[in-house]
């Protein structure tokens, strides 16, 4: 492949290692469908997936994709990628992190704890890096530090294209309906998302909620219809299945691990319960309700390790299900807006809706040079 000349003007892409149509790769598409002379490629394990139709399905690490990225003027990723062709000095590498704020350590940061095979490729992929997106003044001083990048890299501080949505109110209130009619949820009802990140381990007990409680205490303090929205990582999803359809037949929660657009997803809840997930800070941006529900958090900590004490952050913390019930029931909502305020503030946020503009802007830039 490393003989193959490059395409002027196409452009490979991959979202989380070959899934569908989403996230912030998705929303540079959107922008690149406008420009003349462009081959856009999407990467995908399943070419069932629905693609808007300027953009061509390529079986995810087939030949055919080797020869897409080995032709390519360009690639656009969101995680590091096991990279079966060599980057070509003249091709561009724009790397759209996925992550839009860290809580547990990340890369070389965690790098006692990730396995060899991992951190080999990531410090290949970190060599060849043209431009690295970044939201906020946390994030750009973690990718300094621990992405493995090189001084030829650039942090591109013009916020994460996924999170232009918030700051459009016409698209986040349609997105809203579409998401609950889809999902058949009131306009009026209150929703609960839980969305745990995953640990290196079978135990399902650290995910178990008691969420009859949860909507019972909730009802009580919204004078809502409450209505729960389970979203596990695709690494748990297995383990948790059978605790999901028992929630679901007990017609307390609605299953919706499947559901490709996390931002969409989020925007349509109004409130989250998340443990380590980077997800909470895209709530907070939204203004809406997040909570930390961490029943190993002192394993965790030594497992993985974290930048801050939950404890630091402006989302108040429960370790058990009794003190998730009191979290809830003591919730101050503004107390809670006031300190998630001075908390963004204090991060120096990089969003102004306008990255996916940006960073179009700057990845055609880097092509035609």
């Amino acid at each position: 492949m490393s003989l193959l000349p490059i395409k002027k003007g196409k452009i490979v892409f991959s979202n989380f290692q070959g899934s569908g149509f989403g996230d912030s790769p998705a929303e540079i598409a959107k922008k690149l469908k406008y420009y003349k002379g462009l081959d856009l490629v999407w990467l995908v394990k399943d070419l069932d997936e629905p693609m808007p139709k300027y953009i061509r399905k390529v079986k995810y690490r087939s030949v055919k994709a080797c020869y897409e990225l080995g032709t390519a003027n360009a690639w656009v990723d969101n995680v590091r990628d096991e990279h079966l062709v060599l980057k070509k000095k003249k091709q561009v590498y724009l790397q759209l992190w996925h992550g839009s704020f860290s809580i547990k350590k990340i890369e070389k940061d965690a790098s006692d704890k990730l396995n060899l095979r991992y951190l080999l490729n990531a410090i290949y992929d970190g060599k060849i890096i043209d431009g690295i997106t970044c939201g906020n003044s946390n994030q750009e001083k973690i990718f300094r530090r621990a992405f493995y990048l090189k001084n030829k890299n650039q942090i591109l501080r013009y916020g994460t294209p996924r999170n232009d949505v918030f700051y459009d109110k016409n698209r986040v209130d349609n997105i809203r309906k579409n998401v609950r009619k889809m999902l058949g949820i009131g306009e009026k009802d209150f929703v609960v998302l839980y969305a745990p990140t995953f640990r290196n381990t079978q135990n399902k007990d650290v995910y178990c909620v008691d969420f009859e409680s949860v909507v019972d205490i909730f009802e009580r303090k919204t004078h809502q219809k409450v209505i729960i929205l389970i979203k596990l990582h695709p690494n748990i999803k297995n383990i948790g299945i059978s605790y999901c359809k028992e929630l679901v037949n007990k017609k307390v929660a609605l299953e919706v691990s499947d559901f490709s657009d996390s931002v969409k997803l989020g925007i349509g809840a109004d409130a989250i319960i998340t443990d380590y997930s980077s997800y909470i800070y895209d709530f907070a941006i939204l203004g809406k309700i997040g909570i930390f529900f961490a029943k190993d958090y002192k394993d965790y900590t030594k497992e993985r390790g974290l930048y801050k004490k939950l404890e630091e952050y402006p989302f108040p913390l429960a370790t058990t299900n009794e003190k998730l019930i009191e979290v809830i029931n003591r919730f101050d909502l503004l107390k809670y807006r006031r300190d998630v305020k001075e908390w963004l503030e204090e991060l120096k946020i990089y969003e102004t809706g306008k990255s996916s503009e940006k960073i179009t802007e700057w990845l055609i830039g880097k092509m035609s040079k």
